[in-house]
């Protein structure tokens, strides 16, 4: 008798089953047609839905289903989806909670939310840096400092940032435009725009459900890039004090300008 998956792992199979579709759509260098491939299939929403309910604590072997992932996809497919973040009741059978009754709001657009952020970090995730390490699975900030102590002997090129900048049109429309680069799919921007275009007038992103991670970690990938690279040109443009590195330090000097420090 084969052992029960562990919620880890159970999370793990239901995501790798939408991945395989996604990967699929990939061709021309682009994924193609993920919106109505991909998202808005009963099997990939049904998969979404278990992802969460393996991230929470309603009983895995329960078979309750209070959503039609047929109706839902075919919504999807027409684009008539509603966002407005109404309520639905599941039963909780064998969840630790006092109540007869988890009541989650807006369930069905957690389940869309969801099965895009998964889609989305087939296509983003291999392209981040190695440094990031917000909002991604398995990563911390424990893990950011043991990343720091493990990598950076020597920090003295460290600089403060202060954040303040909330979500308006024009960032919502350049993660677009980096999600363009790999993605050809106006559907899927336009459920993205119909979910957070309300919240691109200065009110920030929302914190509720999975989506928000993964656009605010495509957007800052950007910063951590950046960061990347005048760490890098720091280090070239410092003096070589060992000289087993000196040869290499002057090949990568004399890529650049010698005025520009």
């Amino acid at each position: 008798m084969p052992k029960p998956r562990s919620r880890l792992e159970s999370r793990r199979f239901f995501e790798l089953q939408i991945k395989k579709k996604v990967k699929q759509q990939y061709r021309d260098g682009k994924f193609h047609d993920l919106m109505s491939n991909v998202i808005a299939d009963p099997n990939t929403l049904k998969d979404a839905y278990d992802c969460l309910r393996a991230s929470s604590n309603v009983d895995l072997s329960s078979d309750s289903n209070p959503l039609s992932f047929e109706l839902m996809a075919e919504e999807l497919a027409d684009r008539s989806f509603d966002v407005s973040g109404n309520t639905y009741t599941i039963s909780s059978q064998g969840a630790k909670v006092k109540k007869s009754k988890l009541v989650l709001p807006g369930l069905k657009l957690w389940v869309v939310q969801e099965a895009i952020r998964i889609v989305l970090e087939v296509v983003s995730r291999p392209h981040f840096s190695k440094i990031s390490h917000g909002f991604r699975s398995g990563r911390s900030r424990v893990s950011a400092l043991k990343y720091i102590r493990r990598e950076i002997s020597d920090p003295d090129w460290w600089f403060t940032v202060l954040v303040c900048k909330k979500l308006d049109e024009p960032i919502l429309r350049r993660i677009e435009s980096l999600m363009e680069e790999k993605v050809d799919d106006l559907n899927l921007f336009g459920m993205i725009w119909k979910m957070f275009g309300s919240f691109a007038k200065g009110c920030g992103l929302p914190q509720e459900g999975a989506l928000s991670p993964i656009l605010m970690n495509i957007y800052l990938d950007l910063f951590d890039r950046e960061v990347y690279r005048l760490s890098m040109r720091y280090t070239i443009c410092a003096p070589c004090e060992n000289t087993s590195q000196s040869k290499l330090c002057g090949v990568f000097r004399r890529q650049v300008n010698g005025d520009d420090r």
